[in-house]
């Protein structure tokens, strides 16, 4: 059995939640699963930090404390903490682009 397939059923994750945090199709979930497709370099650093695997403790200590509290947390409050830090990373992203139009 391959590793993703393993972890996604020891952490009962649905196909379709594990794409939509991966960023891909459930379909490309399906092909990682069944070992049709392998995993880009980017799909296993996600699936490393999602199922929190081979970890080593982070260096700053305040990124080490949200790991920790992300390890306790179960899989919908994950999904809700990864779709708020990409929806604040959005929002940083558009201020940033915003402020160099207005500069230049």
């Amino acid at each position: 059995m391959n590793k993703i397939k393993e972890l996604v059923e020891e952490k009962g994750i649905r196909t379709k939640d594990l794409a939509e945090m991966l960023g891909i199709t459930p379909g490309q979930v399906s092909n990682l699963k069944s070992g049709r497709q392998k995993p880009s370099k980017r799909i296993e650093k996600l699936i490393d930090a999602i199922f929190f695997e081979g970890r080593k403790p982070h260096p700053d200590p305040i990124i080490e404390k949200v790991i920790v509290m992300m390890e306790e947390m179960d899989t919908d409050t994950k999904e809700n903490a990864l779709s708020c830090v990409q929806k604040e990373k959005l929002l940083t992203d558009l201020m940033k682009q915003k402020r160099g139009k207005v500069a230049a």
